[in-house]
């Protein structure tokens, strides 16, 4: 459906109702968030910038009501699902392997014996404080990525080793295959966390791991989604 919207017309399962709910409720917020004077959070921002800026640039990107409740609906619905599904995976995974759920947990504990009464925080989740938990998400969202394939549009034509691709051609990544190429990844489909210790990622392919997508269209939302599983 997300490939070929257009079929969604012939599925009955699939009707506007849910979408128009949603965008009605975020009009209603968007509405009351002008009558406000206070920037509080990323939607107040897009709202006092929608009514500030008035350069031909920003008319030209063709900015309006309709834009502003996209890009809200994209970070209400990619913060929310995407991060429960990764979790539901993950806690699965960690069932089927209580050596690596024993191991995670004691790293947790650990944790919290340094911290003490401090408060748990952004430096306290870095990587370098809990590589095991860490390394657990990156192997549970390689196995399991919310995302199966990330798509995109050439804005150019492209040749590289007899391969070509046109100027707006649609191009969807496999990440599902991608993450488990044995090439890359030995015994794909096992759980394996140890692959993405510090020690062992900085060996892979910089492209063998796809489950966030690449480059400066990759998931903006990626060191939340990290934080909140």
């Amino acid at each position: 459906m997300i490939s070929f919207p257009f079929l969604s017309r012939f599925a009955p399962a699939f009707n506007d109702a849910p979408t128009k709910l949603i965008e009605s409720t975020f009009r209603q917020i968007i509405s009351s968030r002008k009558k406000q004077q206070n920037s509080k959070d990323f939607l107040d921002v897009l709202v006092d910038l929608w009514g500030r800026v008035n350069t031909k640039e920003f008319k030209d990107l063709g900015i309006s009501e309709t834009t502003i409740i996209a890009q809200a609906i994209n970070f209400f619905l990619g913060g929310y699902e995407t991060s429960s599904t990764t979790l539901s995976h993950l806690l699965l995974a960690l069932a089927d392997n209580p050596a690596c759920q024993e191991k995670m947990h004691g790293e947790i504990m650990s944790v919290l014996k340094r911290q003490g009464n401090a408060e748990i925080n952004h430096d306290t989740i870095h990587e370098s404080n809990i590589p095991f938990i860490q390394a657990c998400i990156y192997e549970s969202l390689r196995l399991a990525p919310p995302l199966l394939r990330p798509e995109r549009i050439c804005t150019k034509d492209w040749s590289h080793k007899g391969y070509s691709i046109r100027k707006g051609t649609h191009i969807m990544l496999a990440s599902w295959a991608a993450n488990r190429n044995p090439e890359v990844y030995p015994d794909p489909e096992a759980f394996k966390p140890e692959r993405f210790l510090p020690e062992n990622k900085k060996t892979l392919e910089a492209f063998a791991f796809s489950s966030f997508g690449f480059g400066p269209r990759n998931c903006i939302g990626m060191r939340f989604a990290y934080e909140n599983v």
